[in-house]
């Protein structure tokens, strides 16, 4: 089968690991002998120095298309949606047709303008079209949803021949939000085979460790887990540390909290790292941690507990389709996070690591993920 995947991001040179769950997809796809191509439609704001441009490129046998559009106008995020489809991103598509031939299937993920575009093909060409949503827009209490948004969403939920969202959580706010009786299935992010590759064995940490992965961004809240992980430490007495995986705009200011609160023996930032040595670094760890205001999935959360590790997070939404009593606790403010960490620290040994990590692998792994992916696929030639 041919299926050609539309992402809103995608891996690039600047940022080797954007879009990483989607890249992983279409390899998984490809294992599995179907013809993938990847077609990115890129948005580039108004005020941006940078221009329109396209660029192909052949990814170890997935054929590969950047479509970059710089908006030609302030409002062009609200207005000219269908300008970008008709005049450049389906250009991008029929570029790939003429290179790669018609795909048999189109699956979209995030609704603009990736989705949009999988819609706006499916009317034209009549290919079957999927959406996946993942955006944290329809579940982030931060940001407001503007009718155009909604508008947008109905229109690929309506050009959608089946739509999917990563999370119950999720899928109840596009249901309440576009108030569509279209049926959205639940089918979660996959974890990446490598969390189930046996390799030398890491030594765990000697002093007890939590470990968070994430952007250090305001939505990963990695602020309030700095100041819950000083009040566990500090009101318990425990000689335990964190751990911080990722980079971003509020580094700087994570690194001024460690010094303001003395945690400079016990709070550590390792910057971005690829994933095997994310893997490493949770292997070493106990505990894993989101802390994130908003998610609507967490794929850390599955990693963490691909390597057996409990998982504490905070009520962020996606997550709670996959924490359980056996394999971890939510916490609904910075103090009952601090006291989370105490009761795992207190508990741990009541973890049975290989039943966390074989959740994960009997629910999420590729093999399941990609396998209910194609029998989805597979319907329209039925």
């Amino acid at each position: 089968m041919h299926i050609l995947l539309i992402p809103a991001w995608y891996k690039n040179p600047s940022n080797p690991i954007e879009g990483v769950f989607f890249k992983e997809q279409a390899r998984a796809l490809q294992k599995r002998g179907h013809k993938v191509g990847v077609l990115v439609p890129s948005y580039i704001p108004y005020h941006s120095n940078l221009k329109n441009d396209y660029t192909t490129y052949d990814d170890m046998g997935i054929f590969t298309v950047h479509q970059q559009v710089k908006a030609i106008s302030k409002r062009s995020n609200t207005i000219n949606n269908f300008y970008f489809l008709n005049r450049i991103y389906y250009k991008a598509y029929k570029n790939y047709v003429k290179q790669n031939a018609k795909p048999d299937v189109i699956h979209s993920h995030v609704y603009k303008y990736s989705g949009l575009l999988g819609a706006f093909i499916n009317k034209k060409r009549r290919i079957p079209h999927l959406f996946t949503a993942h955006f944290s827009l329809w579940v982030n209490p931060n940001h407001s949803v503007l009718p155009s948004d909604i508008k947008v969403l109905e229109t690929v939920l309506n050009s959608s021949d089946k739509a999917f969202a990563v999370s119950g959580f999720l899928k109840k706010a596009l249901v309440e939000k576009t108030q569509l009786a279209k049926d959205i299935e639940v089918l979660p992010n996959m974890i990446n085979e490598l969390f189930f590759q046996k390799n030398k064995e890491i030594v765990k940490s000697q002093r007890f460790r939590f470990i968070n992965i994430g952007s250090l961004v305001a939505v990963k809240n990695q602020l309030m887990l700095v100041a819950a992980f000083a009040q566990f430490i500090k009101k318990y007495k425990v000689d335990a540390e964190l751990v911080i995986v990722g980079g971003g705009v509020l580094q700087t200011k994570i690194e001024n909290m460690i010094q303001v609160l003395g945690l400079e023996k016990n709070v550590f930032l390792t910057g971005m790292l690829n994933r095997e040595s994310t893997k490493q670094e949770i292997q070493k760890a106990h505990v894993g941690v989101i802390s994130s205001i908003v998610e609507t999935f967490s794929i850390a959360g599955i990693e963490f507990m691909s390597q057996g590790l409990p998982v504490v997070s905070s009520d962020c939404g996606g997550p709670k389709d996959y924490i359980r009593d056996f394999n971890g606790m939510i916490a609904k403010t910075e103090e009952e996070m601090s006291e989370s960490f105490y009761t795992v620290y207190n508990n741990y040994n009541s973890y049975d690591t290989k039943k966390i990590s074989n959740y994960i692998q009997t629910n999420f792994s590729e093999t399941i993920i990609v396998t209910k992916l194609e029998q989805y696929y597979q319907k329209f030639f039925e």
